[in-house]
């Protein structure tokens, strides 16, 4: 790509901002920067919300599991009937 074509890209990419000037290649790299850093700062932001809500729902689900007795298929399995009979009537 040629110092023109660039020249015409700038040009046309400021006319759909309805810029009453076309933007310099330094500004569209600024402001490249910017949004990245943006968008960065906003994914760290989710990253840490989203670790907040499955640390929450590990805590509720295992709330649950001691409020309703849960048990493990593996310790299900290993279980007799007498045993399953006994957890069912209490």
């Amino acid at each position: 790509m040629n110092i023109e074509d660039v020249d015409s890209k700038l040009k046309e990419y400021s006319e759909s901002m309805s810029r009453c000037f076309v933007i310099s290649l330094d500004e569209l790299i600024e402001s490249h920067r910017s949004l990245r850093e943006f968008r960065k700062t906003k994914h760290q932001e989710w990253l840490n919300i989203l670790h907040e809500a499955r640390k929450r729902g590990f805590e509720e689900g295992k709330q649950q599991a001691l409020e309703y007795n849960y048990i493990d298929r593996e310790k299900l399995k290993e279980m007799t009937i007498n045993q399953l009979m006994e957890l069912l009537q209490n």
